[in-house]
């Protein structure tokens, strides 16, 4: 059986975008990530219009910023990662 794969980035300051690991979440949404703070999930990004599903009002501009630049310059390997899940992610 195979297992899912995680796809995260840090973004400092306690900050770090994650791909989701559950198969129905996967295929639940188009492809997305979830900004998360010392992990909480505050924010989610869609990756295909590079933005914030809405925008996380207790996050630094910085942050915000950071993750929308990391998330254009990486979609291809999001949405990898994210297909994968979609077939091999946890069921749990």
């Amino acid at each position: 059986m195979s297992s899912p794969r995680r796809y995260e980035q840090s973004l400092g300051s306690g900050y770090k975008l994650e791909v989701d690991v559950i198969r129905d979440d996967c295929r639940r949404e188009p492809a997305h990530w979830h900004l998360c703070k010392n992990g909480r999930r505050v924010g989610q990004i869609w990756v295909d219009s590079c933005r914030f599903e809405s925008t996380p009002g207790d996050v630094p501009r910085s942050i915000i910023d950071e993750a929308l630049r990391v998330t254009s310059r990486n979609s291809y390997e999001i949405k990898e990662a994210y297909r994968y899940n979609s077939e091999n992610g946890s069921t749990w």
